[in-house]
Parts: structure tokens; C-alpha cells; sequence
């Protein structure tokens, strides 16, 4: 998933209309950290860069109730688990940037269930049917934005979670979780999401 597709002229340009909603995203600054350029002629296309990005995103656009943070000048935590090729990305694209006051700091983890001392929490990788309950179960209710890779991951209660739709990654959010969650969305994240229950 993370190695770049190359595309025909001729897909070239049906590809530019299949991402406009993803262009309008990045001119509205909602999506950063990636090569501008490089979506815009949308020959290339790195998903674990996108996946990044909207990690970062996600930091900017999402408030967590008080008592998520250990302190006023703590950092805002992102835990990655199973996916070292996103943690290095993210850790380049968070480099020197904070969130109001709060630095940014990225984790590697080994299994979700240490993250619920994260921020945010990105889960790599297909779940089987007993990870991706576990996981719901042990971080439902948590002030902790939990967004995995697994498509179902958002309907089966989980916060959030990336697909890939028209050749490009996309994201849904469960708002019902989140509200459980005691996380604030913004409306602008909210548009571009794929909400579901």
C-alpha cells in the first residue's frame, strides 16, 4: 500500500477529476506535509504520505476534553502500531509544528492497547474479527481519536478509519463515537469524512 502507482496519460486525467475533492482538501490546507505538486498532476500517489498527513490533520482538527492532557504545555500524542513506513513519514511531517501550545510527539507501538495514554491512535493493517472487537472494546470510551486501517473498523464502533475509494484513501468517521469519546470534530473534518454509525 505504501509504494507509489504509476498512471497512463490517458488514466492521468480521469484520475485529476477522481481526486478534485482531494485538491480542494489540500488547497483549504487541511491536508499538508505531501508534495502539492505531486497530488495535483496525480501520477504518484503515496498512501502511507496521505495517511500522514491526515494523522497531522487530525491534531488540528480535533479538541480532547481537558483532562486528556497531563498538562497545559504536554504534547499531543500520536501512537502508530504496525506501521513503521507511516511513523517515519509522520514523524517528518510533525517535525518543528505544534498545536496551539502543544509540541507534537509520535510513538511506535506495539499493540493498541498501549495506547490509551495516545492522543491519537492509527492501527495498521487488516484486523481480524477478535483485534478489531479488542480494540473497540479496550478504547471505547477513552479520549483517544482511534483510527485503523480495517474498513469496518468506524461501523463496528471504532472512531475512525481509512479506505480507499475511487483509487484514493479516504477516511470515515463514526461522529457517535467520538461524541462517546468526549472528542470535539471540527466541521470542516466532518466534510470530508464519510460519516457512518
Amino acid at each position: 500500500m505504501g509504494s507509489y502507482r504509476v498512471f497512463s496519460r490517458s488514466r492521468s486525467c480521469a484520475w485529476r477529476v477522481a481526486t478534485s475533492a482531494l485538491v480542494s482538501a489540500l488547497a483549504l490546507g487541511l491536508v499538508s506535509g505531501i508534495a502539492l505538486a505531486r497530488v495535483a498532476n496525480a501520477e504518484k500517489l503515496n498512501a502511507d504520505q496521505l495517511k500522514a498527513a491526515y494523522l497531522y490533520n487530525f491534531a488540528r482538527y480535533v479538541e480532547w476534553p481537558g483532562d486528556a492532557h497531563a498538562s497545559g504545555d504536554s504534547p499531543v500524542k500520536i501512537g502508530v502500531v504496525g506501521s513503521s513506513a507511516v511513523s517515519s513519514l509522520l514523524k517528518k511531517t510533525v517535525e518543528g509544528k505544534s498545536v496551539g501550545s502543544r509540541k507534537l510527539e509520535v510513538v511506535e507501538l506495539d499493540a493498541a492497547a498501549e495506547g490509551r495514554d495516545s492522543h491519537i491512535l492509527f492501527v495498521a493493517g487488516e484486523l481480524s474479527a477478535d483485534d478489531l472487537e479488542s480494540t473497540v472494546s479496550e478504547l471505547s470510551g477513552t479520549p483517544v481519536f482511534v483510527i485503523a486501517d480495517d474498513e469496518n473498523f468506524a461501523r463496528k464502533g471504532g472512531v475512525a478509519n481509512f479506505f480507499v475509494a475511487d483509487q484514493r484513501v479516504r477516511f470515515a468517521i463514526n461522529k457517535g463515537a467520538a461524541e462517546k469519546s468526549r472528542l470535539k470534530v471540527s466541521s470542516k473534518l466532518l466534510r470530508l469524512a464519510e460519516l457512518v454509525d
